[in-house]
């Protein structure tokens, strides 16, 4: 009969409406902000496929290697985002902030040490996606913008990893909304300017955005977690 009735009780919290809610409400912030982020990089594609076929086929190819980089980049997010759920799981604020310190050491070094290899690999990577001289020559154009990425990204994936260990995902919606609604603009001012630079340069901006807006929600965030902490 005990075990029954720890059994009914552990099955009563699988169908917890509160949680459910929690769990859907989460899973909606998420969606909205990978929407826009694919949305986002879609226009980019579609501006740059206005500048013509060669511009676009070399976006596509440094695209590529900007989605590779993000991976490795996103190491960050994923060590921060495990530590970040312990010390927020815990109540335990300054833990919280230690990993926030520690994180933004590593994403420093890191980022700066990707920056750095990309440097110096266009010669060797380009050759490998295409064969064809002209295509290789406009990438490298932009190729600064790939070294450039790194550095202004690392921070806005830091930012993702404490956020998603928090499971603060309002934040990230609405990050990712205000980064959105400054990408649109930015694309179609900096692509008339400068062309395809000022595309790469909007999706750089973008970044930006999102480190700045997830920086700004820190503070708030340390304080829950030290108002949990001190009432646990």
């Amino acid at each position: 009969r005990v075990a029954l009735t720890h059994w009914v009780g552990q099955l009563g919290k699988v169908f917890d409406a509160a949680a459910w809610r929690y769990l859907l409400s989460a899973n909606g912030d998420l969606v909205i902000r990978t929407v826009l982020l694919s949305l986002s990089l879609a226009l980019l594609n579609e501006r740059g496929a206005r500048l013509g076929t060669l511009t676009l086929a070399a976006n596509q190819v440094l695209m590529q290697f900007y989605l590779l980089v993000a991976t490795l980049i996103d190491g960050v997010s994923l060590g921060a985002e495990v530590y970040v759920g312990r010390a927020v799981g815990a109540g335990n604020a300054a833990a919280l902030r230690h990993v926030v310190r520690r994180g933004a050491v590593m994403a420093l070094y890191w980022g700066s040490l990707i920056a750095a290899v990309v440097a110096v690999v266009p010669g060797v990577y380009l050759p490998l996606m295409t064969t064809t001289p002209e295509l290789i020559v406009e990438a490298r154009r932009y190729w600064p913008w790939q070294v450039t990425l790194p550095l202004a990204g690392v921070w806005a994936f830091l930012w993702d990893g404490v956020y998603f260990g928090s499971t603060r995902t309002r934040a990230l919606r609405n990050s990712m909304i205000v980064s959105a609604a400054l990408f649109v603009p930015s694309v179609f001012g900096f692509g008339a300017l400068w062309g395809n630079h000022g595309l790469w340069l909007a999706l750089v901006l973008q970044l930006f955005a999102r480190t700045g807006t997830l920086t700004l929600g820190w503070p708030a965030l340390a304080a829950s977690v030290e108002a949990r902490g001190s009432r646990g």
